[in-house]
């Protein structure tokens, strides 16, 4: 247990496929930011999520715990932010308590992309990046499996978490409200996806503006992206080799390893969404009364998603 408790003043807290690990890392590199050593530290969820981390939360080992993710205190006591980036706490009620009634209220920072677009995102994500198998599943079976409830819908053993709750995690207004009500105005941020895709450089300026930190140190930043979907030749040794990866130190060895695996089992070929494309336009329709009112409650202009 720290004796210091050192605890992030910003949390990327939503949401899952939108751009989430891309925006940590772009502001990890700001030399007034400190990371924490786990992107996910899942440290704030309620404990009936089935992500809960039984070894590390804060139900059993107290916010004190929350130090554990920053080792290093003198570089994070100097540091002005301190970052941190579960998107799931979004929709948990113990993040939104424990954040909201923190000592010096961190900042909140939130992005939100096209529902239908996120949901086929973490699809294809589960598909292709977790070797799950949903290989035989088109996205409309999916999402009609969802809508009747399936926790599983592939029938075969998938990553359930990143399933269950897809279509009611894109109404984001009815889990924005807890969270704008529990924090003052300037600590809370929301950002569209599609417009950090489309001016990168524009959105995290204005962001770092807002955090307090040199917006300057973006202006000739290289904005990579990370954690994109990639598709590959054989879901089953993707499966294997997220197992085995677990037990691999981190290091020289793993990325070299990692970049051997991605030569070999990347499919190159462009991920089709031919024959999803109708389906998009109609699951869309389904999340409009939300978005609907996502723009009036929250004065947010959404033609981006139009």
């Amino acid at each position: 247990m720290c004796t210091l408790m050192i605890l992030p003043n910003a949390i990327i807290a939503g949401t899952p496929r939108s751009g989430t690990t891309s925006l940590f890392r772009w502001l990890a590199d700001h030399p007034q930011v400190c990371a924490s050593t786990a992107k996910e530290t899942r440290f704030l969820l309620d404990r009936s999520d089935p992500l809960f981390q039984p070894n590390c939360n804060v139900h059993d080992h107290g916010l004190e715990a929350y130090s554990s993710f920053f080792p290093d205190h003198g570089a994070a006591s100097a540091a002005r932010i301190r970052l941190e980036a579960t998107p799931h706490y979004l929709y948990q009620q113990t993040a939104c308590d424990v954040l909201s009634q923190m000592k010096g209220q961190p900042h909140i920072i939130i992005l939100l992309r096209r529902p239908a677009e996120r949901v086929y995102s973490s699809f294809q994500y589960t598909r292709h990046n977790l070797g799950a198998q949903l290989e035989r599943l088109s996205f409309r079976q999916f999402v009609d499996a969802l809508r009747r409830g399936n926790r599983d819908p592939s029938q075969t053993p998938v990553d359930g978490p990143l399933v269950t709750r897809e279509l009611a995690y894109s109404c984001y207004v009815n889990h924005l409200e807890p969270w704008r009500n529990a924090l003052p105005p300037e600590r809370f941020h929301l950002l569209l996806f599609e417009q950090l895709v489309e001016r990168p450089r524009t959105v995290v300026q204005s962001l770092a503006e807002r955090l307090g930190i040199d917006a300057a140190f973006y202006e000739a930043y290289d904005f990579s992206r990370f954690n994109a979907t990639l598709r590959v030749k054989s879901p089953f040794v993707q499966r294997m080799t997220r197992r085995m990866a677990k037990v691999i130190p981190a290091g020289g060895l793993k990325r070299s390893l990692k970049r051997l695996y991605l030569a070999l089992q990347q499919d190159r070929s462009a991920l089709s969404r031919d024959n999803d494309r109708r389906f998009l336009v109609e699951l869309e329709r389904d999340f409009t009364p939300f978005n609907d009112r996502l723009s009036r409650e929250f004065h947010l202009d959404l033609s981006s998603w139009q």
